[in-house]
C-alpha cells in the first residue's frame, strides 16, 4: 500500500499527515469567537456530535456473488467523465467528477478503481489523501463529511488500461472492462469492469446519472451512452460531448472509439436509431441490426413504451462470442449481432437497465426476463410454431439437468444455462397459469413500479402475486429453486415419443448393420473355403 499525500501534506510522513487531517477536522472554535445564541449553539453542538459520530464507509456492499464490488456509506448522484484517447497503446488521461450524498457521517470512504494511476484527488475543492488497496481506492476528506451532505470528488488519473479478469467465468484469463482490438477500444464491463476506466461505486445497486466528454484524434469517433449533445473540432482532435437523461448502473456504461461507419435508421413513429459499425465488420454481419426498429416496436407491444431517450447498437471487432445490454446502446462482440441476440439485448433496456437487480444473486430478473422476451419477439415476428420450438427445446435440454437453479446461483453459474435456459421457462410457467393478458400486465406494471430503481426476486414474486390476485409462489418456487425441474406432461409425452422413435431408428440401424456384418462374414467364410485344398 502506498499513501499519496497531496499539496499541504506532500512533505509530511504518513502518521503526521493523518494528525494534520485530524486537526483540520477539529470542531474547536477559534479564540475570540463572539457569543452565539443558545439555539445556534445547540445546532453547532448537534453538528459537532454528528461529525464526532462519523465513521468509515464500508469497503464493500456485501454482494454474495461479487463480494469485492461496491462500497457503502454514500449514494452516487452523478458521474461526469472527461477522457482523452490517443491510441490503444498510448496512456489515457482522464478526470472523473463524482457527486454523491453521504448516508452517514464519513471519515473516509472507498471507490472501486483498478489499474490506472491516480494523479490527484480533491473532495469539495480540498486536496485529499488516498490509498490503493487492490481494487479499492480509499479516500480521506480533509474533514469529515456530515450525514446527508452532498459532496463532490474530483479525481485525475491516467495510464493504459489492461482489463480486469472476470472472476465469474469458469474460463480463466477472460478480461472485461476497457478492451482493445484492431486499433479500436471498447468498454464491456459486466459485472464489475467499469472500475477499470472509471473510479466508481461499481455495483448495480447504486445507479447514477452519467455524462462524458471524450476526445479522440481524427478521424476516430468516440461513442458512449445517451445522446450526442455536441461535437467540438479541436483541429487534430474532436471532443464528443454526451449525456444520458436517466440513471444507470456502472456496468451499463460503455465507450467505443474507432473509425466507425454510422447508420441512422428512422422508424415509422419518427424515432431515430443509430448503429455504429466497426470497419472490420463484413456487410453480411450488419443486416440484422437494420431490424432494430421492428424489434423495439414488438417489445414495446409487450412491455410498454421504450424507456430511454435514444437507441442504437455498437457492432465491435472484439473477438468475444457475447453481447452486453449497455444502456441505450448495446455492444456486440464480433459476429454476435444476430436477430435473437439483438432482441435479447434490447429487452434488457426494460429488464436490467430500467429495472436493475438489487445484487447479482438476482440476475434471473435480468437474463431470464430478457431471454423470454426474445422468445416472445420470435413468437410475434415468426409465428407460434417458432416460439413452441424454442420453448420445447429449452424444456427438453433442462428436463434432466441438475445443479444450480435460476433463483439460487453461484458466481460461476450466473451466466449459465440455469439462468438463460431454465430461467425463461419460469416466466413461461407463469404465463401459462395466469394467461396472456395478466402476464403482460405483470411485466408492464413491474417496469412502472421499479422504474430507474432496483429490485430482487422476492419483490417480483410478491408483485406477480398481487397482479394475479393470488399467491403464485407455490407455482414458481419449484421452477426457481428445486433441483429437478417441474414437469410438463404434454412435452414429456412428446419427448417420450421422440425417444421411442429414436430408439426404434437406432435399433433398425443396428439390425441392418448386424445383417450386413453377417452377410460380409458369410462371404468371407465362403471365399476362405474356396481357397482351401481339396482331398484327392
Amino acid at each position: 500500500m502506498q499513501l499519496k499525500p497531496l499539496d499541504a501534506f506532500l512533505n509530511l510522513p504518513k502518521g503526521l499527515a493523518c494528525l494534520a487531517l485530524a486537526a483540520c477536522a477539529s470542531t474547536r472554535a477559534p479564540e475570540g469567537r463572539p457569543d452565539v445564541a443558545p439555539s445556534a449553539e445547540a445546532g453547532a453542538q448537534a453538528r459537532a456530535g454528528e461529525l464526532a459520530a462519523a465513521r468509515p464507509g464500508a469497503a464493500t456492499c456485501g454482494d454474495p456473488l461479487v463480494p469485492a464490488s461496491g462500497n457503502g456509506g454514500y449514494d452516487v448522484q452523478s458521474y461526469a467523465l472527461e477522457l482523452r484517447f490517443v491510441s490503444v497503446d498510448e496512456p489515457l488521461e482522464a478526470t472523473a467528477r463524482i457527486r454523491a450524498r453521504a448516508l452517514h457521517g464519513l471519515t473516509r470512504f472507498n471507490l472501486d478503481f483498478y489499474g490506472l494511476e491516480v494523479r490527484t484527488v480533491q473532495i469539495d475543492g480540498a486536496d485529499a489523501l488516498f490509498e490503493r488497496e487492490g481494487q479499492e481506492l480509499v479516500l480521506w476528506p480533509a474533514k469529515p463529511i456530515a450525514a446527508e451532505a452532498n459532496f463532490e470528488v474530483v479525481i485525475a488519473y491516467g495510464g493504459v488500461p489492461s482489463g480486469v479478469e472476470d472472476s465469474t467465468l469458469p474460463v480463466p484469463g477472460v478480461k472485461i472492462g476497457w478492451l482493445s482490438a484492431e486499433g479500436e477500444a471498447y468498454v464491456f464491463s459486466q459485472p464489475n469492469g467499469a472500475m477499470n476506466f472509471l473510479p466508481c461505486n461499481d455495483h448495480p445497486s447504486d445507479k447514477a446519472l452519467y455524462s462524458a466528454r471524450l476526445t479522440a484524434p481524427k478521424p476516430l469517433l468516440a461513442v458512449t451512452n445517451g445522446v450526442l449533445q455536441e461535437t467540438i473540432d479541436n483541429g487534430d482532435t474532436r471532443t464528443f460531448v454526451w449525456s444520458a437523461r436517466d440513471p444507470m448502473a456502472t456496468y451499463l456504461i460503455t465507450i467505443a472509439v474507432g473509425e466507425f461507419e454510422v447508420e441512422e435508421l428512422v422508424a415509422q413513429d419518427g424515432r431515430k436509431y443509430i448503429n455504429y459499425y466497426s470497419p472490420k465488420l463484413r456487410a453480411s454481419q450488419r443486416k440484422s441490426f437494420a431490424k432494430t426498429p421492428e424489434i423495439i416496436e414488438i417489445l414495446e407491444s409487450i412491455t410498454g413504451p421504450y424507456p430511454f431517450e435514444s437507441c442504437g447498437n455498437i457492432a465491435s471487432c472484439l473477438p468475444l462470442p457475447a453481447a452486453l445490454e449497455t444502456q441505450t446502446i448495446p455492444v456486440y462482440g464480433l459476429g454476435s449481432g444476430v436477430e435473437s441476440v439483438i432482441a435479447h439485448e434490447h429487452a434488457h433496456q426494460w429488464f436490467g437497465d430500467l429495472v436493475s437487480v438489487a445484487d447479482w444473486s438476482d440476475i434471473w430478473l435480468n437474463e431470464g426476463f430478457a431471454e423470454y422476451l426474445a422468445w416472445m419477439y420470435s413468437e410475434r415476428a415468426k409465428g407460434p410454431e417458432a416460439f413452441d420450438k424454442i420453448v420445447y427445446g429449452a424444456y427438453r435440454s433442462m428436463r434432466n439437468a441438475k445443479g444450480n437453479t435460476p433463483g439460487k446461483v453461484t458466481a460461476r453459474s450466473m451466466f449459465g444455462s440455469s439462468v438463460y435456459v431454465r430461467g425463461p421457462l419460469v416466466l413461461h410457467a407463469l404465463r401459462l397459469d395466469v394467461g396472456d393478458e395478466t402476464f403482460q400486465r405483470t411485466l408492464r406494471s413491474w417496469c412502472e413500479k421499479y422504474a430507474h430503481g432496483n429490485a430482487n426476486i422476492a419483490n417480483f414474486l410478491e408483485h406477480a402475486s398481487s397482479v394475479a390476485g393470488r399467491d403464485v409462489r407455490p407455482l414458481l418456487n419449484p421452477w426457481l429453486y428445486d433441483e429437478q425441474i417441474p414437469r410438463w406432461p404434454a412435452y414429456d409425452e412428446r419427448i417420450d415419443a421422440e425417444n421411442r422413435e429414436r430408439d426404434a431408428r437406432r435399433a433398425k440401424r443396428d439390425a441392418e448393420k448386424a445383417a450386413r456384418d453377417a452377410e460380409k462374414a458369410a462371404k468371407e467364410a465362403a471365399k476362405a473355403a474356396e481357397g482351401q485344398p481339396k482331398d484327392g
